[in-house]
């Protein structure tokens, strides 16, 4: 049995195990499938790239060091 740092059991019988019990848990029924399904126009998509890089922007802007005097310029602002 393996496990990752947390402990959880990453066998193959355990994650399928975990992922039926996941999709017995799940409602798939045609009437409640096709508010699961993604817009893929090309306008959502582009939205959600938008969305993404932005957020890449801001990982990236807080894992720079930045020097004491330009925080506090910052916070002031």
């Amino acid at each position: 049995m393996s496990k990752d740092e947390a402990g959880v059991d990453m066998s193959a019988s355990a994650i399928t195990q975990r992922l039926r019990q996941a999709s017995a848990a799940t409602n798939l029924s045609p009437k409640t499938r096709l508010e699961t399904k993604i817009n893929m126009s090309a306008e959502a998509i582009l939205e959600r790239l938008r969305e993404v890089s932005e957020l890449l922007h801001v990982c990236r802007t807080l894992a720079t060091p930045q020097p004491e005097h330009e925080l506090k310029q910052s916070c002031e602002s």
